[in-house]
Order: structure tokens, then sequence, then C-alpha cells
């Protein structure tokens, strides 16, 4: 009975290791390679929501934005878009967005000027809207001050150029999860002994 006690608390401590690192703040490297092979690419840190074929990372903070590995200039911000105009005809945005691992659900906007509080200056931007604002999943760049290919377009995206990985593995939940699983290990070999 106390094997089976202790193995129990072994599973469930190791399973929650395990989800609490699936909704920790993690680092993400991004890229999207449109049809005439500009590639725009990237970093953040964000929360992974749900598993990696149809979830996706919110809470995007520490973003980082390369044109054909030039990086965008200025401060880079992440906001979505809401679908809607406000009163001067300007799209409305708000600081909520989503990068998903397929595209799908992407509703994001990287840029160099903050649209969120109304600033439209921004001459940078990589932008996914949502599929379900505009029917397709889409990509578009725009990049005036490095005048290559100023405007790109993918329409619908090709989502197989699209890559969103979390390049380094949560190392505290890892040396937990190996230091759970050599205590137990013990005990199973000390009450066996």
């Amino acid at each position: 009975m106390k094997k089976t006690i202790i193995f129990l608390v072994v599973v469930s401590a190791t399973y929650a290791v395990s989800t609490r690192s699936m909704y920790a703040q993690e680092n993400w490297d991004y890229s999207y390679t449109f049809s005439d092979g500009l590639v725009v690419s990237g970093s953040f840190e964000g929360t992974q929501v749900g598993n990696d074929i149809n979830g996706y990372v919110d809470n995007i903070s520490d973003l980082k934005v390369f044109f054909n590995g030039t990086p965008m200039t200025g401060t880079v911000y992440a906001a979505s878009w809401t679908g809607e105009l406000n009163s001067d005809g300007w799209w409305i945005y708000t600081s909520d967005p989503v990068v998903s691992f397929d595209m799908a659900q992407n509703n994001f906007m990287f840029i160099n000027s903050d649209v969120v509080d109304g600033d439209n200056s921004g001459n940078q931007f990589f932008w996914s809207p949502p599929e379900s604002l505009v029917g397709a999943p889409t990509a578009w760049a725009l990049d005036l001050p490095l005048g290559i290919n100023s405007v790109d377009f993918d329409f619908p995206a090709n989502a197989s150029s699209w890559s969103l990985v979390d390049p380094v593995p949560d190392g505290g939940s890892t040396v937990m999860l190996c230091g759970m699983s050599l205590a137990a290990l013990g005990l199973f070999r000390r009450k066996l002994a």
C-alpha cells in the first residue's frame, strides 16, 4: 500500500511540474518566409496555451523582429487587431496579441509604433491578422526604412512557411523532474532491500 501511495505522489508531482512549465513564460523563436523570399524572423517571451498542434502563445513581451536578418528599427510593440475602425478611420488595436503554431489563430502586429495608444507612425511591421476576420491565414510585412521589398503580402499565407518553436526547454522543470524521479527510485530501492 505504501508503494502505491509513494508512486501516486511521484506521478502527481511530475504532472504538476510538467503542466506548470507548460503555462510559464518561455522564450520563442518565429519565422515566416514570404512567397518572394523575404524572411521575417525574431523572438519573444510568451505563455503557451494548449498544445503544439492547435495551441497558441499569448502574453507577448521582449519582442525582436528581423527583416532578412536586419533588425526592426526603434522600439518594437505587439498588438492585436479588433477588426473595427475608430471615429478617425484608423483600425483599432488592443494589447493582447496571439501567435499560433499553425497560423490559424494568429492575431498579432509587431510594429515600431504604439498603435494601441493611437500612434500610427510606424514604418515597419509584421502583421498576421485573425483568419476569422480576413477569411484565410494572412501574412503582411512593411519595411520602408530598409528599402528591401517594402511591402510583402501573402493571402492566403503559406502555413508551411511559418515556424514557431520554443528553442530552450525549461531547465528548472527538467532538473526538478529528474530529481523527483531519482528520489522515487531511491525510495523504491530502499523498500525492496
